[in-house]
């Protein structure tokens, strides 16, 4: 059984993440850059998500399988209760449920800062992308310049006296300890 690790990630993860985001933007299906950005660069996104957004990271035996991170709704960034989310897993990890594991953790943890809609926006032609977002709860919104938007909303009540939500990157309870736990068991 491999050593599984799903977690939050920091700026020292950032040189593993980059080699398992490298091969998307290599390929095209990268909807955020035409070129691999240097090291220093992609360190400063990493730093600007994780303690704004909320980054997650999965690792099988020490190696960095893959990554997810949450950013501002593309579409509507003044909409407080909608995020978009990114995810990339290593190919040589693909069909192991590490991308399972890292999006459990993920939604958990949105879902536990009260946001309402996360969306997923996947360049076309990507089949597999997108039946993997269907199979985790996301349906089509629309396609659109090659681009399919995928949206889910997640089952949360927003507290009375709450005006925005909790900071994902904040959120660190028992909740967060168990998803951890369930979304590690996951992998094979």
């Amino acid at each position: 059984m491999p050593r599984a690790n799903v977690r939050r990630t920091n700026e020292w993860d950032a040189p593993s993440m980059l080699k398992v985001y490298a091969p998307y933007v290599g390929n095209g299906t990268s909807l955020d850059d035409v070129e691999t950005p240097p090291l220093l660069d992609f360190v400063a996104r990493v730093d600007k998500y994780t303690y704004s957004h909320g980054w997650v990271v999965g690792e099988v035996d020490g190696v960095t399988a893959g990554f997810a991170y949450i950013s501002e709704n593309a579409d509507a960034p003044e909409d407080i209760w909608s995020r978009d989310a990114r995810i990339y897993v290593a190919e040589e990890f693909w069909r192991r449920k590490i991308g399972s594991a890292i999006y459990k953790l993920l939604l958990d943890i949105l879902v536990e800062a009260k946001i309402q809609t996360v969306n997923a926006r996947i360049k076309l032609p990507n089949a597999a992308a997108v039946e993997f977002h269907k199979k985790h709860g996301f349906g089509v919104s629309r396609e659109e310049k090659g681009i399919c938007v995928m949206s889910r909303t997640l089952n949360t009540e927003i507290p009375e006296n709450m005006n925005r939500p909790e900071k994902a990157y904040l959120v660190l309870n028992d909740m967060y300890v168990k998803s951890r736990a369930e979304a590690e068991a996951m992998i094979i």
